[in-house]
């Protein structure tokens, strides 16, 4: 035995030494590296092809002048953290007049024109109808017009929160002949404007635009003020809305960016075109400003120098 083991290690030979490798050879991390990133941009396009299939918001100019509606401002959306979170909107506008946000209401102001009277509407609540109401009418008064801002948002009376204003009588009680034009009108913290709230929110059967009343009141006051803005309830949910709308020379769609539905926009053009109102366009509420419907990052900080505390 001890003869076999000797012959059989004489015959063993080393011909190369192991070397140990350099680097393991798995994984393979540049190759990993490459298919994490062609991964990571297929989901990205599933993602974003789901939102645009899934996405019932409007969020592009092209997305309402396709509905006949020409868009004629874009609000910015105000972010917290920049001044803005401790005012409202309309606030936010006085303290601030030089700011994008106002500007963006004195280009809605030059949209509309000459008209007198503007009705300011939206199709669903929440969507910054009554503080663009608000902001167009206190741009319109720093402007050196004499402003009349009617809340005829009956159910919600959301100007008296908005306005920081605490009345005892308002649209109701004057429209009811239960008090005088004197007794309703609130002076504005901006000069030049007046504003005619209601007092407290009304849910009563009666239709108190579908007679004249309204329609008079709005005559009786043309030589008295350059402009009239009306604030109407929401036109889907509301019949007083399109009451209301239909008293005034020009009236303005507020959409609010990402979140209003096309199809409730389109009932709401549907409802306006039956009833004869005038249609001005669509005004853009709280968009992104790196949105396409504001001019994407790129041209809002090429014009950052243009606006002051923004």
């Amino acid at each position: 035995m001890n003869q076999v083991a000797r012959s059989s290690l004489t015959q063993a030979q080393i011909i190369e030494s192991a070397v140990p490798p350099s680097a393991p050879t798995s994984p393979n991390r540049p190759m990993l590296v490459i298919l994490t990133i062609i991964a990571a941009i297929g989901a990205g396009i599933v993602v974003i092809g789901a939102q645009e299939v899934l996405a019932k918001g409007l969020y592009s100019i092209d997305d309402l002048e396709q509905l006949g509606l020409p868009v004629l401002a874009t609000i910015p959306k105000l972010r917290s953290g920049r001044g803005s979170a401790k005012h409202s909107p309309a606030t936010y506008l006085i303290d601030r007049p030089m700011s994008a946000y106002a500007e963006a209401f004195r280009t809605l102001r030059r949209s509309i024109g000459p008209a007198k009277s503007v009705a300011i509407v939206s199709t669903l609540p929440n969507e910054g109808k009554t503080s663009s109401a608000l902001a167009l009418a206190r741009i319109c008064a720093m402007s050196k017009e004499r402003v009349l801002l009617i809340d005829a948002d009956l159910r919600r009376a959301g100007l008296i929160e908005a306005a920081g204003i605490k009345p005892e009588r308002g649209l109701v009680e004057l429209l009811r002949g239960e008090a005088s034009l004197s007794d309703v009108i609130i002076p504005d913290a901006v000069p030049g404007l007046d504003l005619i709230p209601v007092a407290n929110s009304s849910f009563i059967a009666e239709d108190l635009f579908a007679g004249n009343a309204l329609s008079n009141l709005i005559a009786s006051q043309m030589d008295r003020y350059d402009r009239i803005v009306i604030d109407t309830p929401p036109l889907l949910g509301v019949a007083d809305a399109r009451s209301a709308a239909n008293v005034a020379e020009r009236t303005v769609i507020v959409v609010k960016w990402g979140a209003t539905p096309e199809n409730a926009v389109r009932s709401a053009l549907a409802w306006l075109s039956h009833d004869g109102v005038d249609v001005a366009g669509a005004v853009f509420s709280m968009v992104e400003i790196s949105s396409e419907a504001y001019g994407g990052m790129y041209y809002s900080k090429k014009y950052a120098n243009y606006y002051n505390a923004d």
